[in-house]
């Protein structure tokens, strides 16, 4: 593996805990996708909210669908981190503001009046 802490962090993740560890991420990944998607779905008024979310639960579906994929070898090799577990700050820092924007919209699910 050319670098096991960043692109092919999942590769390393499934060398130390298994076929076990490797399913409890990708479940992980469900719940959380699983979780952003019914933001989506409670977002009724608020259409800003609702386009946003879907990009958010878009971008991380993505990179996640990516990521596993080049590791597993059934998709060539892009780059792109695995969210909130590759090496890197600026990535971990984008995700984490999507994770807050997310929030964000689940907590004002009717659009705010001026």
């Amino acid at each position: 593996m050319p670098e096991k802490q960043t692109d092919f962090i999942f590769t390393n993740i499934g060398e130390e805990l298994g076929f076990v560890g490797s399913v409890f991420i990708t479940v992980m990944y469900g719940l959380l996708l699983l979780r952003a998607s019914q933001v989506i779905t409670t977002a009724d008024e608020d259409q800003l909210g609702k386009l946003i979310a879907t990009g958010i639960v878009t971008m991380l579906t993505f990179h996640v669908f990516v990521n596993i994929g080049m590791n597993v070898g059934i998709m060539p090799v892009a780059g792109v981190p695995l969210p909130l577990i590759s090496y890197g700050g600026t990535n971990l820092i984008m995700v984490l503001t999507c994770i807050g924007l997310l929030l964000s919209i689940s907590r004002h699910r009717h659009q705010l009046l001026f």
